[in-house]
């Protein structure tokens, strides 16, 4: 695995380098924000600190999220939720407080790779369609010509999982734990506000809601007693 930190804070760069590595963790670092798209290619995570000298972390992590979708742990010396709650809705995947375990910081770096992993491999090809409307996955856009639409990555990463688990049910738990990489309390609003942007962009009535489990992509009463209402595992 090979991880981007950024974090102008030499004492903690200098101390995680060697321990990750002893981990087989390779590590590159940056000391601010500011061009950081080019460092990217071949990254596996990425370990953000919020409170950069030459950019507000939280506009960071959304810009990087409006264009990749590796994984990203925040991490500040805050412990007030407020912040973890604008971390995650910026895109990131999840927050550690300052200090923190490296034990504990390994092991949400795994189970991140882990999952990006999986989504990656269960994904549809690359160019498909969805109720009819070609779909590229690689561009993140439904249609095409004067009619193309653009995806966000969040919206691109519900919407593979939804076409790969073919028309079986997709838990709400198991979206947020595909997407983002866990699940919290505000998981749920979070969500649905995805969800509903991305219904926005479909046809009508291409994702139906399976009241109080999750969403699946197919006929709307696709079968309750069926093979296909089945839920995706």
């Amino acid at each position: 695995m090979r991880v981007l930190i950024i974090d102008d804070n030499r004492t903690i760069t200098n101390w995680l380098q060697p321990v990750l590595l002893r981990k087989g963790i390779s590590t590159v670092v940056r000391k601010c924000g500011r061009g950081v798209s080019a460092d990217l290619i071949g990254i596996d995570a990425i370990l953000l600190e919020l409170e950069l000298p030459d950019t507000d972390g939280i506009s960071l992590c959304r810009l990087i999220r409006e264009s990749f979708t590796v994984p990203i742990i925040a991490t500040s010396k805050s412990r007030k939720i407020s912040e973890r709650v604008l971390a995650l809705n910026a895109g990131a995947d999840d927050y550690l407080s300052k200090p923190y375990f490296t034990e504990e910081l390994v092991a949400r770096l795994e189970a991140l790779h882990r999952r990006y992993r999986v989504t990656t491999e269960a994904s549809p090809p690359m160019l498909t369609s969805v109720a009819g409307v070609s779909l590229d996955l690689t561009r993140r856009t439904l249609g095409s010509g004067a009619d193309e639409i653009q995806l966000t990555p969040k919206e691109c990463d519900i919407l593979k999982l939804l076409l790969s688990a073919r028309g079986s049910i997709c838990e709400r738990t198991r979206i947020l734990a595909r997407v983002w990489g866990r699940n919290w309390p505000a998981g749920d609003r979070t969500l649905d506000v995805h969800m509903a942007t991305l219904r926005a962009k479909l046809p009508p009535n291409t994702i139906h809601t399976i009241k109080g489990v999750g969403y699946h992509i197919g006929s709307k009463d696709a079968g309750i007693g069926s093979e296909n209402s089945r839920v995706a595992q």
